[in-house]
Parts: structure tokens; C-alpha cells; sequence
């Protein structure tokens, strides 16, 4: 690892450790500089003219109201890029004063003391973990899988990867106790988005919580499965002290089961059983046929009968429809996606980089 590559690990995820739900009570940067994402905004009154055909006028609200939201989506993005640029330039900046300082401590090159440190704390995979990160990749893949002797080096390194960014996260954890940064770049980020959870919005966690984590996901998508690992994981770890909000983004042109899989979550809802559909549904994200996903939601106790009334009178659709249509007003794109107070989470969205989000939320 040379030590450009260091930095940018490092940086990458301490990132997420100092940015996040910034207070609304930033103080204003330097002079001159723009303190919000209004200020950015370039928006035309309705009555603007922006051209004319055969000496008829073109107003700004005769494009309809879809250029005004692709409008509104821009000047969103704008926003949030800036702020997020700025603020990971300035976190990488801390990061490498940080390694920096202790790496001299240890006599050792910056990418010594990283490496050193993150090896610390990898251990070696068990052969039980070896076995188990094959099982589940051969029902996958079936025969196209060659035999665990032939691809167990693989295995192993992909296994040490996965745990060298939490490592490196609990290496940056330790070093940032010991400083303090207080950020002072102007908020320009575009205002919070209000997802509310609606009375048909499945939720874990204590309503109405300071932090409320809304995730964007789809049956189908298979990085939802390792989604809806990591929402359980930060579920069990915060309780409490932090709502979870599951909504449906069925992308249906490439995704064509995951409509019909997210209206029978929905139903079994209401019957209080939407989050075993949930698990059983990305349990077997192989099998989302319709019959087949029922056939998942009774085996987990929810009343065939009930899900099928529920069906039937396209209450799940509407449900399914709603989520999504409040995905496309918050900017959502592409599943899964998080949204930490209103807010779209950018960095890594595994159980270390929304841990150091939330932390950052919750310390607000």
C-alpha cells in the first residue's frame, strides 16, 4: 500500500466519522461566501419569457411542471456536491495530520503505522466463515462456482478486505479522540427532505426519534440484501435511539418482481408481519415470482387470505406507489439509498460508515 493509497483509505472513511447531519446552527463561513442553497438557486419566475415561437411568447411555465422538479433535483445535487467536496477536503486534510503525528510517535512512514495498524486488527477467517462465504455464493452461482481448494485464497482475501474497513474505522476512532474539529464551511447543503413515516410506513426503532434513518430499497436489487443486513445490524445496535424507515423503490424496468414483492410487504403490514416478509423476501431473492413470495409470507405467519383481500383491492400498490413517488421528490435514483435526517447519506453505506453518520447525528 504506498502512501497516497493510505491517505485515500483513510480518508475515505474517516470522512464519514466527521461529516454527516451538520448542526443547523453552523457558524457562517468567510466573508462573501454563500451561506445557503437558495442563494445558489438560479430559478425563473413562471412569467419569465424565455423565448418565442412564430411571434408567440414562451413562458418558463409553459415547459411544464417536470422542468421545474429536474430544476429543483439540479440545484439539490448542486448543493450537496459542494458541501460534500469541501467537507471530505477538509477531513482528509485532519486525517493525514493525524496519521501523520502518530506515525512519527512510532518512528514509522505513514503507511507503515497504517498497515500496522489495520493488520492488528484483521484476524485470520475461520474455516467456518471460509465455509459459509462459499455456501452462500455456491447457491448463487450453482456449478459455475469452482471447488472452495481452488478459490479458497480468494475467499480468504475478500474476507480480509471486507473487515479491513471497519479496522480502519476503529483506527481512526481511536485517533480522533484525541483531537477536536469544529468545522466552520458554510451549510449550503439543499434543506432536509420530510420523510415522515406515514401510518403504512413499516419502522423499527422508538417513532419519532432524533435521528431517523430512511433507507430506499428494492426486493430485487441484489446490494439491497446487504442492506437489509446492515439496517438489522444498526437496528439491534441503537434500539431506541433511532428510527429506522423502510421504503419500497421497486425499479420495475430492470427490476420486473420487485413491484409485486414490495406490494406484499406491504399487505402483511397489516398484519403486523413486514418485517419477516421483509427478511424472507431478500432471504430468497432468487425466487420473487408472485406465487413463490406468498408462499414466503405464509411460511412466516402471515394470513393467506388477508394478503390476498389486501392485494386484490390494491391497497399494497398504492402503499408501493407513494414510497416511490416520495423517492423520485427526495432525488433517489438508484436503490438502496439512505437518508439520515431528511438528509441523503453519500459515503459508505456498510455498518461502519452509517455508525459513524448516525454517532455524528445523535452527538448533535
Amino acid at each position: 500500500m504506498s502512501h497516497r493509497s493510505s491517505f485515500a483509505v483513510v480518508g475515505a472513511i474517516f470522512s464519514l466519522v466527521v461529516t454527516g447531519c451538520a448542526s443547523q446552527g453552523a457558524k457562517p463561513g468567510a466573508a462573501g461566501a454563500k451561506a445557503s442553497c437558495a442563494e445558489a438557486s438560479l430559478a425563473l419566475a413562471d412569467t419569465t419569457v424565455i423565448g418565442q415561437f412564430n411571434g408567440t411568447p414562451i413562458t418558463y411555465k409553459d415547459l411544464g411542471p417536470d422542468a421545474r422538479r429536474a430544476e429543483e433535483r439540479a440545484l439539490r445535487s448542486y448543493c450537496d456536491a459542494v458541501y460534500t467536496t469541501r467537507s471530505i477536503a477538509l477531513d482528509n486534510h485532519v486525517t493525514e495530520t493525524l496519521v501523520e503525528a502518530e506515525a512519527k510517535k512510532a518512528s514509522q512512514t505513514a503507511d507503515e503505522w497504517v498497515r500496522a495498524q489495520v493488520e492488528k486488527r484483521i484476524a485470520e477467517p475461520s474455516d467456518a466463515d471460509i465455509q459459509s462465504f462459499y455456501d452462500k455464493q455456491k447457491a448463487q452461482m450453482g456449478d459455475q462456482l469452482p471447488p472452495l481448494e481452488m478459490v479458497k485464497p480468494q475467499v480468504v482475501a475478500f474476507l480480509k478486505r471486507e473487515k479491513s474497513e471497519s479496522a480502519v474505522g476503529e483506527v481512526l476512532d481511536g485517533i480522533k479522540k484525541t483531537a477536536k474539529l469544529e468545522k466552520t464551511l458554510p451549510d449550503v447543503r439543499s434543506p432536509p427532505v420530510d420523510l415522515k413515516a406515514s401510518p403504512t410506513t413499516a419502522t423499527k426503532g422508538k417513532k419519532g426519534a432524533k435521528v431517523q434513518v430512511v433507507e430506499f430499497a428494492d426486493f430485487q436489487c441484489p446490494y439491497c440484501t446487504k442492506a437489509a443486513e446492515t439496517m438489522a445490524e444498526l437496528a439491534k445496535k441503537y434500539g431506541d435511539k433511532v428510527e429506522f424507515s423502510y421504503r419500497s423503490f421497486p425499479l420495475r424496468q430492470i427490476h420486473p418482481q420487485a413491484q409485486r414483492a414490495s406490494e406484499i410487504a406491504q399487505c402483511a403490514n397489516e398484519q403486523g408481519k413486514f418485517w419477516e416478509v421483509h427478511d424472507a423476501l431478500y432471504a430468497n431473492q432468487g425466487s420473487l415470482d408472485e406465487p413463490s413470495a406468498i408462499s414466503h409470507a405464509v411460511a412466516v405467519g402471515v394470513d393467506q387470505a388477508k394478503l390476498t383481500e389486501c392485494l386484490s383491492a390494491g391497497r399494497g400498490a398504492t402503499q408501493v406507489d407513494d414510497d416511490f413517488k416520495k423517492g423520485e421528490e427526495a432525488g433517489v435514483e438508484g436503490t438502496p439509498s439512505f437518508f439520515i435526517n431528511g438528509r441523503k447519506f453519500e459515503g459508505n453505506p456498510n455498518a461502519a460508515g452509517l455508525s459513524q453518520a448516525l454517532e455524528e447525528a445523535l452527538a448533535l
